[in-house]
């Protein structure tokens, strides 16, 4: 079950993750809070123009990823859940670096860096995972 939960996040993520891109890449809506911009850095435009090597990490991260899901304690829905978000977030991010060259960003807070989907996912997933750590102590 826990792997179901694991991968099952992670599927969805991605999934819907890859349709709202391809959305806003062929609709080109013009919404006070999207912004379409192609990054080829990391989050906060840390190491513009390394996709190549970002790609690597991403693909890095997500083999990590999958190897945790199976060394996950079977009762910790938060840390699978969690797992889930982060590795689909890797993933979606990896499958625009693979496809485009760079990351579709468009969701744009006006106080945040412009972000994405996966990058939601990421961030969500990492901090269920460090509340999970934090508790486990």
């Amino acid at each position: 079950m826990k792997l179901f939960r694991v991968f099952s996040t992670a599927v969805s993520v991605v999934v819907i993750d890859q349709i709202v891109k391809f959305l806003v890449r062929y609709y080109r809506p013009d919404y006070p809070l999207i912004t379409i911009t192609s990054n080829t850095g990391a989050a906060f435009g840390l190491f513009k123009n390394n996709s190549n090597l970002l790609m690597i990490i991403g693909i890095a991260a997500s083999i990590v990823l999958i190897i945790l899901a199976f060394k996950l304690p079977k009762k910790e829905k938060l840390a699978h859940y969690s797992l889930g978000l982060f590795l689909g977030g890797a993933i979606g991010n990896v499958i625009d670096r693979l496809l485009f060259g760079g990351v579709l960003d468009f969701i744009d807070l006006h106080f945040w860096p412009i972000f994405n989907i996966a990058d939601a996912a990421n961030m969500i997933g990492a901090i269920g995972l460090v509340y999970y750590l934090h508790k486990k102590k």
